[in-house]
């Protein structure tokens, strides 16, 4: 019976939903997006230096829906990435644009502009592969990221029944 279900993940990874695939690795994207994320907070004090970052929760995994329910994928979220300090509206633009500029290297090209009214920006940036960046202001600033659908590691690593 595990075996078979194994078999049965490997099947529904290598399906297409809406464009994203789900043979990536929960753990794969792990480093990489909080990489994005550090760099991104990097960046935005390297232009707003009042702009102090930490670590305001822990990494999250939670299962999929839809389809993919019964294949044991996860999508997992980054640690938020957090500044007491609001990005200033004048610096808005830079900070934005250095949150593409690095997010276009991982792969995530796509932007949502979820709301850009002076002190209150945030922005949503993601990739035909689920993954997304997310970076906000309004009373602080925060950066958070998430994966796409992925097959844990070791769902991969067993062999086919």
């Amino acid at each position: 019976m595990r075996q078979e279900r194994i078999g049965e993940r490997r099947g529904a990874a290598q399906k297409q939903d809406r464009g994203t695939a789900l043979a990536a690795v929960v753990g794969g994207d792990r480093t990489a997006r909080e990489r994005n994320s550090r760099g991104i907070a990097e960046a935005a004090t390297a232009l707003v230096p009042s702009l102090i970052w930490r670590p305001n929760r822990e990494r999250s995994q939670y299962s999929c829906a839809s389809e993919y329910e019964d294949t044991g994928s996860r999508w997992v979220s980054t640690p938020h990435t957090v500044s007491d300090v609001p990005i200033p509206n004048a610096d808005w633009p830079k900070v934005l644009q250095a949150a593409r500029d690095i997010a276009r290297e991982a792969g995530i090209t796509e932007v949502q502009v979820l709301s850009d009214v002076p002190g209150n920006r945030n922005v949503r940036l993601y990739g035909n592969d689920g993954n997304t960046i997310t970076i906000g202001s309004l009373k602080a600033s925060v950066i958070s990221a998430d994966t796409g659908c992925r097959l844990p590691a070791a769902d991969l690593a067993q062999p086919p029944s």
